[in-house]
């Protein structure tokens, strides 16, 4: 039961236009809403018990909501957040210009490391009544540092690094380094030294969220030694028991790409979590919105169902069909589950379930039908008008990697049936993506749609579907060889209305793997422990 107290605050979320819930989860700070709303007890969560120092995801698989659990898990200890994308990209612009002469990695992540703990302590003044005393070494040292009491961590860090550019321009690393750290006679250890004491005095930890390198900037030159720097920093910061910690997000669309750059990958990256979703764990979700919604609107409906748990399997499907059909007939004029259907059009992300069940429950209104009868043309349409959108999110994730991608799709994947061979493939890129994709390179070509999610490896087949294995599935990049049989993503086929092949219609359709809540847990979410 929803409190009484909390219901008004939970239909500013849960509302009748939007009956499953916001596809973002930014700036749900209420610890009860957000209990209404998320399940805390998945093995993601877990996973956060063992103080990662690095989230990796892709765009909709809950980042922001996982960096936010810091509100919710340890609701005493001390945030600060560095949100602002752009000023992210600024900093890093100019560590890289502090550190141009570094060679040692230790050096930029020194660095890195001093300017983070900087806003930590800047942070750490203003609550100085919850540690039980006076920090007048750190207090010190911000002063003749410049940092203004009161000021927020992004400006902090702004204003040090801006300070730092213009004093030390071309300046080894290590007299970089030296100058942030000894102002006069108040020593950056010493600042260190005082905060610690009275952190570990009152048990409390301060923890760092960094959620800001969504896009890597690939047209800025020579970035690398900086975001080399910054990974063994974030990558050593959460370890023994000093009382700071670091959580950073880093998009697992550029995963490839951070692990070429870091120095040491296998230390860097040891105290990371991978959000890679099980569809059970979906399904719970829709569960739960569900019976948000029926209490909320439909309390009639919702005696039907109260007794039931959402987290648990079979309850959470017996929510999830007391309103929505067992089976569809999909665009190929076939049946199958609903469940299946919904499932296989998503790459296995919140977020996109969320868009399809809110557009479904939008095309259900238009039908004239209550939010607890959905028909089952509402469930085929509502996932057809949003396949371009979730390709567009798709495409934008990568853009600073493949910034072709969606051209290539588009011209190239009407041209493909769902399942086709090299080929097939090279065939196409010859006569339709070569231009599109801006270079002579099929392999290349090929690794971009395996990477995006919209080209995997055909393993098996079924009485109806083509089961296919795509990358987004896998901790490491999915190997395909030149006998492998490919197949097309069901939200690529059907954001670029492919038909299945040239010779008439097959019932059979792609079901990628890992979409079944009946499959075994197949993840690697914690990495180096």
């Amino acid at each position: 039961m929803i409190p009484s107290k909390l219901i008004d605050k939970a239909k500013q979320f849960i509302t009748r236009d939007q009956p499953f819930g916001p596809t973002y989860s930014e700036r749900i700070r209420d610890k009860a809403v957000a209990d209404l709303l998320f399940d805390r007890e998945n093995k993601l969560y877990r996973a956060l018990d063992e103080r990662p120092a690095i989230i990796l995801g892709r765009r909709g698989s809950g980042k922001t909501a996982y960096l936010d659990s810091a509100y919710f898990l340890s609701p005493k200890d001390i945030i600060i957040e560095i949100r602002q994308e752009k000023l992210f990209e600024r900093v890093l612009i100019a560590v890289e210009r502090l550190v141009r002469t570094a060679v040692l990695t230790e050096s930029v992540a020194d660095v890195w490391f001093t300017l983070l703990m900087i806003v930590a302590l800047q942070e750490l003044v203003s609550h100085e009544k919850r540690l039980g005393t006076r920090l007048s070494v750190v207090r010190d040292y911000l002063a003749k540092l410049g940092v203004r009491e009161g000021e927020r961590a992004d400006d902090t860090l702004w204003s040090i690094v801006d300070m730092l550019s213009e004093r030390l321009k071309d300046k080894p690393v290590g007299i970089v380094a030296q100058a942030i750290k000894l102002i006069d006679n108040v020593t950056f250890d010493m600042a260190i030294a005082e905060a610690t004491t009275a952190l570990r005095k009152t048990g409390l930890q301060c923890v760092l969220l960094l959620d800001s390198l969504e896009s890597y900037p690939f047209d800025i030159p020579n970035i690398t030694h900086a975001v080399r720097g910054l990974l063994k920093c974030v990558g050593a910061f959460n370890s023994g028991d000093f009382p700071f910690e670091s959580r950073f997000c880093l998009p697992a669309e550029l995963y490839h790409t951070f692990v070429a750059i870091s120095s040491a990958p296998l230390k860097d990256f040891e105290r990371s979590i991978t959000l890679h979703w099980h569809p059970k764990e979906l399904l719970f979700i829709a569960a739960k919105r569900i019976a948000l919604y029926l209490e909320l609107y439909e309390p009639a409906t919702y005696g039907t169902i109260q007794n039931l748990q959402p987290d648990k399997k079979q309850d959470a499907l017996k929510i999830f069909y007391s309103i929505f059909p067992e089976e569809v007939q999909n665009r190929l004029g076939f049946d199958e589950g609903c469940l299946a259907y919904l499932l296989r059009h998503t790459q296995l992300l919140p977020r996109q379930l969320l868009r399809l069940l809110n557009s479904i429950a939008a095309v259900n209104r238009q039908l004239d039908q209550p939010f607890f009868k959905v028909r089952a043309e509402a469930v085929v349409k509502g996932v057809a008008n949003e396949e371009q959108l979730i390709a567009a999110e798709i495409f934008s994730g990568f853009a600073a990697r493949y910034h072709t991608a969606q051209k290539c799709c588009e011209t190239c994947v009407p041209e493909l049936p769902f399942t086709f061979d090299h080929g097939q493939l090279h065939k196409v890129f010859t006569r339709y993506g070569k231009k599109q994709f801006e270079k002579d390179d099929y392999d290349e070509f090929k690794r971009m749609l395996i990477e995006i999610g919209a080209v995997g490896r055909v393993i098996g087949k079924t009485e109806l579907y083509v089961e296919g294995q795509f990358e987004y599935t896998e901790p490491h990049k999915l190997a395909v060889s030149v006998d492998d049989e490919l197949c097309l993503h069901p939200i690529f086929a059907g954001a670029f209305s492919v038909k299945n092949g040239r010779q008439g219609l097959s019932k059979f359709t792609v079901y990628p793997y890992g979409a079944n809540p009946e499959i075994n847990d197949w993840r690697t979410i914690t990495h180096g422990r």
